[in-house]
C-alpha cells in the first residue's frame, strides 16, 4: 500500500516512516509543512493512505481530510492527535477512516496497516 505521512512534528513523521516500511508497505511522501503541502503532495503521489496529524499549520487536518475526499473519495485517510480526543465532533464527521492517538504504538499502527490494505 502507498502512504503517505502528513505531521508537523519531523521526529514523530520519521518515526512513523519507520514503522510503515517495517510493516512492508511504501512511504510515498513525508509531509512536515503543513496542511497545504500535504494537499499538494497527495496530488502528486496519489496515495492509498494518508496518515494525517490534526494540529498542523496552513490548515489543519479536518480541513485537509475534506479536501482530500472530494478530490478523490477512494483515498483512506486516518487522523492522528495527542491533543485532540476521538470522540471530538470532526474527528467524527470529517470522514476519516480511523483514528490514531498519539503516542502511536508500533503493534497498534501494524494493525491498522493490515486493516486499511484488506
Amino acid at each position: 500500500m502507498r502512504v503517505l505521512i502528513a505531521d508537523d512534528d519531523r521526529n514523530v513523521a520519521d518515526l512513523l516512516t519507520a514503522f510503515v516500511t517495517a510493516c512492508d508497505h511504501e512511504v510515498v511522501d513525508s509531509v512536515t509543512s503543513g496542511g497545504l503541502a500535504v494537499m499538494r503532495s497527495c496530488l502528486q503521489h496519489r496515495p492509498d493512505l494518508v496518515l494525517l496529524d490534526i494540529i498542523m499549520p496552513k490548515f489543519n487536518g479536518f480541513t485537509v481530510c475534506h479536501q482530500l475526499l472530494s478530490r478523490d473519495p477512494l483515498v483512506k485517510v486516518v487522523l492522528m492527535s495527542g491533543l485532540v480526543e476521538s470522540n471530538y465532533p470532526s474527528v467524527t464527521t470529517c470522514g476519516a477512516r480511523d483514528y490514531l492517538h498519539k503516542p502511536i504504538h508500533f503493534a497498534r499502527m501494524r494493525e491498522l496497516l493490515t486493516a486499511m490494505a484488506a
